[in-house]
């Protein structure tokens, strides 16, 4: 296993399986600020990406929304960057 950064692409294709990857643990610089204020779930980001009770695709942005336990809601930009977190409840999603 090796770890790695494309500093050019947040998502590639690697090796003869032709694996989609991307880059961990990348955030906007918003999503920088809301990770260090410390308030909001942004610690589960990566986590509920990979294991999401629930996907939504934002059609008008191109982002992608995936809820995790709890109602732990985040935003990924099309290109895999953490945008934002945020709690929610079943109600208002």
């Amino acid at each position: 296993m090796y770890n790695f950064t494309v500093a050019t692409a947040h998502t590639y294709v690697v090796g003869e399986g032709e694996w989609l990857v991307h880059n961990a643990k990348c955030r906007t610089p918003h999503g920088d600020d809301r990770h260090s204020q410390g308030d909001r779930p942004t610690q589960y980001a990566f986590q509920d990406q990979q294991n999401p009770l629930e996907v939504y695709d934002d059609n008008n942005t191109g982002n992608t929304v995936y809820v995790g336990r709890g109602g732990r809601t985040h935003i990924f930009t099309p290109d895999g960057e953490h945008h934002t977190s945020f709690w929610t409840t079943r109600q208002n999603r």
